[in-house]
């Protein structure tokens, strides 16, 4: 047991994972042996860690070693009186882990906030800020939003007041391109349709006109205004073609619309 000690003793100071796997070892082969819990105990909540889990790792088998101890050991005053000490050791520890753990959470999420930040600076001059807006979405999806502080809330509910307004002025600017577009399709398909009397009887001519540039357009993402000018079109065109163009007319609009 000596020999295995000493090893122990050695191995704490220069590599503590060897010596976690000797300690632990020495001590399930001795459990009531007070002394020897000691040395496995203050190693475990001593030992210096290079991170969060690492620290998480002793402490619990510090844990578990007190608990085993508690269970093999002759118990008397002194030894209750040790074991509520060490308890309180323990306690310490994991508070001072669970504040670490915070800090790193607390400084993870500023550096979110301020990469997002950063990325709504570049929308406005950006020529693709759907790129853009994708790389927000996922920082926003890897903040931790149950650890934000006072600060940070604040922060992150002013930079999502500013995402939210920039989406409302994109989307108002798509729709009206839309328009726009649908208006200037509409009034192209009207004026060929009046300038080339082909139109009137010629189905393959008139068929790619209205299928390019009338039927393709999405009657339900457009203003009422354009609604009402396509119907105007629709019902001129309908009204100067042959009979024979007229069903033909109503079934390129189905299966525009399908």
């Amino acid at each position: 047991m000596d020999k295995q000690l000493a090893l122990f003793k050695e191995l704490a100071s220069t590599d503590p994972f060897k010596a976690q796997v000797v300690g632990r070892n020495l001590f399930l082969k001795n459990m009531a042996d007070v002394n020897i819990f000691k040395e496995y105990f203050t190693f475990s909540i001593s030992v210096s860690c290079n991170s969060v889990p690492e620290a998480k790792f002793f402490v619990e088998e510090a844990e578990h070693a007190l608990q085993l101890f508690c269970d093999a050991c002759e118990i008397n005053a002194e030894v209750v009186n040790q074991i509520f000490e060490w308890r309180d050791l323990l306690y310490q520890k994991e508070e001072a882990i669970s504040a670490q753990i915070q800090a790193e959470i607390i400084n993870s999420n500023d550096t979110i906030l301020k990469k997002i930040s950063d990325l709504q600076g570049k929308l406005a001059s950006s020529k693709s800020p759907t790129k853009i807006l994708d790389e927000i979405r996922a920082l926003d999806a890897s903040l931790d939003k149950d650890m934000l502080d006072n600060r940070q809330m604040a922060v992150y509910g002013k930079l999502s007041d500013k995402l939210s307004s920039y989406v409302v002025k994109a989307q108002k600017k798509e729709s009206k391109k839309t328009n726009l577009n649908a208006l200037g399709d509409l009034h192209h398909v009207l004026d060929e349709f009046n300038k080339e009397g082909a139109y009137k009887k010629d189905e393959e001519k008139l068929s790619k006109l209205l299928k390019s540039r009338m039927f393709n357009i999405d009657l339900s993402i457009v203003v009422p205004e354009v609604v009402t000018y396509y119907n105007h079109v629709y019902a001129t065109i309908f009204s100067k073609v042959k009979d024979e163009l007229k069903y033909k007319m109503a079934e390129w609009s189905v299966e525009a619309k399908h």
